[in-house]
Formats: structure tokens, C-alpha cells, sequence
């Protein structure tokens, strides 16, 4: 399936480069994590449009999110182009939200199993759910890394 990748773009200006090389991670990482049968969207957005899409009050400070729909098997990864730290790795920053739609059934597991839960609990299952996400993505970069010198 091919990937839809939409430039809506801020402050970066127009980087073609930067879209092919997303590109190429995106289907290098989505055979890889075997989630070649969904369409996954790329875009770059503000600051002030990271806050807004999710909500955020307060100084935006997200990289980065992902939102999935498992019935039509469609993400869209969000990127923070204004972000200071959006350029130091865009193939990390890539597989970590990957990683989130591999992951998601667990996230709508955890939601639907905390909706009666105290706010306490909730937050400390999603915290969880995100370090394991952190510690793969951290893994599965070291392990690309590493494979491409042999």
C-alpha cells in the first residue's frame, strides 16, 4: 500500500528531501514491523497546530503523535516541524510512532479497561505504555543501525 504523505508544512519551507527520506523510513519500517496493509500520513505541522490537534494548554512541547484508525487501517503521524529536536533524528522519531500503531489495540485496551479508574491510575498505565514504546523504538533503531554495517 502506498504511503499518503501530506506536506503541510510551517517553518521548514518546502524540503522535498526531507519528505523522500521520511518516505523511505516509513516503508522501510512498516515492512519491518510488518504494518505494510496501512496507509500512514505524514504531516508537518506548527507549533500552535501540535497543541491544537491534541489539545495541549501551555507551552506545545510534543515531537511528535499519531492517530489510528484500526477499521480502515489509517495513521497519521504528526510531526512538530518547529520542534529544536525534529531534525537530530527523523528515522527514531519515525519508529517510535510506528510503534504506536503496532501498539494501539493495547492503548484502546487500557482505555476502555481505565474509563471507571482513578485519573492517577490512568496516567500511570498510559506513562507505561508510552517507556515501552520508548524502549522499543530505542531497540529496534539500534538494531537498523547496526544491521546496515554488516
Amino acid at each position: 500500500m502506498n504511503n499518503k504523505i501530506e506536506f503541510k508544512v510551517c517553518n521548514q519551507g518546502n524540503n522535498v528531501k526531507a519528505y523522500e527520506e521520511c518516505d523511505e523510513f516509513i516503508k522501510k519500517w512498516q515492512k519491518i514491523l510488518k504494518i505494510q496493509d496501512w496507509k500512514i500520513e505524514l504531516h508537518f505541522l506548527s507549533a500552535a497546530e501540535v497543541a491544537d490537534e491534541i489539545g495541549e494548554t501551555g507551552e506545545p512541547g510534543y515531537l511528535a503523535f499519531c492517530t489510528r484508525d484500526h477499521q480502515h487501517k489509517i495513521a497519521k503521524i504528526c510531526l512538530n516541524a518547529e520542534h529544536k529536536e525534529i531534525n537530530d533524528n527523523m528515522e527514531h522519531t519515525l519508529i517510535h510512532e510506528m510503534l504506536h500503531i503496532v501498539l494501539s489495540e493495547y492503548q484502546y485496551f487500557y482505555d476502555e479497561v481505565l474509563k471507571s479508574q482513578d485519573e492517577i491510575i490512568k496516567i500511570t498505565a498510559r506513562m507505561h505504555l508510552e517507556q515501552t514504546i520508548n524502549m522499543l523504538a530505542d531497540s529496534f533503531w539500534l538494531f537498523g543501525r547496526w544491521s546496515m554495517n554488516d
